[in-house]
């Protein structure tokens, strides 16, 4: 049974056998030399060691530590943990005890763990376990509030609650809201809810990423129309400051080229 290095490694030598033939008839032709599908097949047949090659699984290779990864020095292994968690694959400190091991250590103390809300099943939110929930540092959530129900709620809001209580110091949670600026209310109570008891954070951030039909906002916004909309972001903005003063202290309202926030500081 052979690893796949050992298989590349035949092939190449067995390809590099047959180049040298050609090569060698190529140097004393003194006409063009045609070398057929049948002539390269059969040279390779003639090189190569055994007719069936057996190859370990894969899963075989992983569990016996790194992997391919054991080529990389252990800074740059950790670069590609770090990539791995920020897209909110957790899958990787499951690959191997060996990469459980390191990814643990490293990845999820300055990782971001994504959180996707409402989505359906267009995204498929990675699984995460309390023992991975407690090293995470950073919380990303993206919520679609574009329709009255926000489907998937009893599905992933578990998840979210694993991040609750003040035991353990971490970093920024942001929760970013996809609404249309023309519903007559901006209403994602029952997901913003659910950042009550986040008081662990350093940050709880609240956004608002408004849409004109996947579009920036038309240029030609009749000023009625621009003053309900103002209107409607400032009522939920003040609803959900209402909602989540009591635990996690003063929001802090903002505005700026990057659009509209609330952020709190629970810790402070």
């Amino acid at each position: 049974m052979l690893n796949f290095n050992a298989f590349k490694e035949e092939l190449h030598a067995t390809l590099d056998s047959v180049l040298d033939q050609a090569e060698t008839l190529q140097a004393t032709a003194e006409d063009p030399v045609e070398l057929d599908r049948a002539w390269i097949l059969n040279k390779m047949n003639d090189q190569m060691a055994q007719n069936i090659y057996v190859l370990e699984p894969g899963a075989m290779q992983i569990a016996l530590g790194l992997g391919h990864l054991h080529k990389l020095p252990r800074e740059l292994r950790d670069l590609v943990y770090g990539y791995a968690i920020v897209d909110g694959n957790v899958a990787i400190v499951r690959a191997s005890k060996q990469t459980n091991k390191e990814a643990s250590e490293l990845v999820f103390q300055k990782g971001i763990y994504r959180l996707a809300l409402g989505f359906s099943n267009r995204i498929i939110n990675p699984p995460l376990g309390h023992s991975l929930a407690e090293n995470i540092q950073n919380l990303n959530i993206r919520v679609n509030a574009r329709n009255f129900f926000i489907d998937g709620l009893d599905k992933y809001l578990p998840i979210l609650h694993q991040f609750d209580g003040s035991t353990i110091q971490r970093k920024n949670c942001v929760m970013t809201i996809e609404c249309c600026p023309f519903f007559s209310g901006i209403d994602a109570s029952q997901v913003v809810r659910a950042l009550e008891d986040l008081t662990g954070f350093e940050r709880v951030i609240l956004e608002l990423d408004l849409e004109w039909g996947g579009e920036a906002w038309s240029d030609t916004m009749y000023d009625i129309q621009k003053d309900q909309i103002w209107g409607r972001i400032d009522r939920a903005f003040l609803h959900f400051q209402e909602l989540l003063e009591p635990t996690l202290g003063t929001g802090h309202y903002g505005f700026d080229t990057e659009g509209q926030r609330l952020a709190f500081h629970p810790r402070t």
